[in-house]
């Protein structure tokens, strides 16, 4: 199998749990996009490190940082203010 057979199939394998799990997302008012901000933001804590670690535009990060912080989502700070046990029930629904 060459390399890029197996970054499509890579690829194809995320996009297919990503669509699946869209539904649960949203019932907690999230995408992925939002998702994966939330799980790199301790490790990330500026927008713009944030949008370097995941290649995304600085703009964009900005704007959604800031919706997760009017949201109480994340402190002024930028860290994490979750409830999480409000989203633990959300993993174990997730599709593997």
């Amino acid at each position: 199998m060459r390399l890029w057979q197996l970054l499509l199939r890579n690829a194809n394998v995320l996009q297919s749990v990503l669509e699946r799990a869209e539904p649960e997302l949203s019932s907690f008012e999230l995408d992925a996009r939002r998702l994966f901000i939330l799980s790199t933001v301790e490790a990330h804590p500026f927008p713009a490190d944030i949008a370097r670690a995941l290649s995304l535009p600085k703009p964009s990060i900005t704007f959604l940082v800031n919706e997760a912080r009017r949201k109480r989502l994340l402190t002024a700070t930028g860290r994490k203010r979750v409830n999480l046990r409000r989203y633990n029930g959300l993993r174990s629904r997730l599709p593997v």
